[in-house]
């Protein structure tokens, strides 16, 4: 049997081998564009077996760029590496206005970057000052006795939880406080499972609802031109994961009927969930004003834009506010999950230099063959299918650094006008529909709470439910134009 660090290596060879071929073979026009190709899907085998760590592969990109010369001037010329490096002297429109060529490292850090700290920021303040914790408990202590009500209740707080803190936190709090249920559920009950999997199919739609609940939205915003504001992304995004999550839940009660007891002679007792008595303390009412106002001028950017200038720097306020105040230290800010943001810099170096190395006008082309006589429907469906499969079999934030590009220059060649932000924005929302969870919740008894039957059976309709309704965004182009 291969052990798993032999698999690591064979997946390295293969990519390392496809490589070498890609770039040693013409496929696509342009010296350039077919490196560039080369790179993309050198990057992608990486990516989708993890050979090694995923921001790994993100930070060896900048590096395979510049020393390939993939990056090319306004002539179309191959730059040399130290020019690649930083800003060039020419100038390209960005949509708005005339500015300087980004190159390599200009873009990875960049304003997308500093939101997605902004996030992490007020995800750690609300999670170290248990805000989190406290409102999830007051939510929950109203849900009753009735055990599809408290399905309901847990999902719908997994959902908003997890559009603040992160949709690996936001179920992980909601485990722990289940867990008083669990212990006085019968042996073998269904309510256990279908509680287990509600939660973690909710903290996933939670991950579409905001734009800094997680890393695909982000780099969708980072993609649109111009970038959606928060009050757009709520008109459309709130009202999809609502009525997501209810159509999820009355899947989950038809198929585990919770309300009976193993036997099925009586209804089950639920242990309802008290609401703390503690008032909110100093801290956490400083933490609160500052979440709020942050997130205030975020539905508000596009208004304030000529004295901001970008989300990204309304995303300074919580970092400056929250670390000088003391409510976070060093220690906080070192336990940021930075993976995910050399992951997403990968993903925007990537995506800048399929745009600037001529990869994607040839791709263009071919999209353009594909999709010239088709509506926005039809292609609104087939990106969708597209999307929806390469999420679940991959990380949502890797399919979204793969197929968001693609999406921009789709809406782009589209017949009657650009929908390219429309485009941009149902591939974020469906990324967070794959359904890519594991849960190793065990019973007393040391037995499983879920198997594999419970993911297949739940997590395949969830994800299809979910995705259809993500369609929704197809009907409000007055957003996106």
């Amino acid at each position: 049997m291969i052990s798993v660090l032999g698999l690591d290596v064979l997946y390295l060879v293969v990519a390392i081998v496809v490589f070498v071929i890609l770039l040693n073979i013409e496929y696509i026009d342009g010296a350039e564009a077919n490196k560039c190709f080369a790179i993309l899907v050198f990057a992608t085998i990486l990516w989708a077996t993890e050979a090694i760590p995923l921001f790994v592969t993100s930070m060896f990109i900048p590096f395979l760029l510049v020393v390939l010369r993939v990056i090319r001037d306004e002539d179309g010329n191959a730059l040399p590496p130290p020019t690649a490096t930083k800003y060039g002297l020419s100038s390209v429109s960005c949509g708005r206005c005339w500015c300087p060529r980004r190159h390599v490292f200009s873009v990875m850090f960049s304003p997308t970057i500093m939101l997605l700290i902004g996030g992490f920021t007020i995800a750690s303040a609300l999670s170290k000052t248990a805000i989190d914790r406290v409102l999830v408990t007051r939510v929950l202590s109203l849900a009753g006795e009735r055990p599809s009500t408290v399905l309901l209740a847990f999902m719908g707080v997994a959902c908003f939880a997890s559009m603040w803190i992160s949709n690996v936190a936001a179920p992980t709090l909601c485990f722990t406080l289940i867990q008083p249920i669990l212990r006085t559920l019968p042996p073998k009950s269904k309510f256990a499972p279908c509680l287990i999997i509600g939660i973690a199919l909710a903290a996933n739609i939670g991950g579409q609802s905001s734009p800094i609940s997680s890393p695909q939205n982000l780099i969708a915003i980072g993609f649109m031109e111009p970038q959606l504001d928060w009050g757009s992304w709520f008109a459309v995004s709130l009202p999809v994961s609502a009525i997501s999550i209810v159509l999820i839940w009355l899947l989950l009660l038809v198929s585990y009927r919770p309300a009976r007891s193993p036997t099925g002679d009586s209804d089950i007792e639920i242990k309802p969930v008290r609401a703390p008595r503690e008032k909110f303390t100093a801290k956490q009412w400083w933490v609160t004003f500052v979440c709020l106002v942050t997130i205030a001028l975020w539905c508000v950017a596009h208004s304030i834009q000529d004295y901001i200038g970008d989300m990204g720097v309304i995303a300074i306020i919580p970092v400056v506010l929250l670390f000088s105040s003391g409510v976070l230290k060093k220690d906080d800010f070192d336990q940021f999950l930075w993976t995910v943001v050399f992951i997403a810099m990968g993903g925007i170096t990537l995506g800048n230099g399929v745009t600037n190395s001529g990869l994607l006008e040839v791709l263009g082309d071919g999209i353009r063959e594909l999709i010239s006589d088709m509506e926005l429907y039809p292609v609104v469906l087939l990106l969708s299918v597209i999307v929806l499969v390469i999420s679940t079999f991959i990380s949502h934030a890797i399919a979204s650094v793969l197929l968001v590009p693609i999406a921009k220059e789709v809406g782009k060649n589209m017949p009657g006008g650009d929908y390219s932000n429309l485009l941009i924005f149902i591939t974020g929302l469906i990324c967070s529909t794959g359904m890519v969870i594991s849960m190793k919740l065990e019973d007393e008894m040391g037995r499983l709470y879920l198997s594999n039957v419970d993911f297949l059976k739940n997590g395949v309709p969830a994800s299809i439910i979910a995705a259809i309704m993500s369609l929704e965004a197809y009907e409000w182009p007055v957003v996106f134009s």
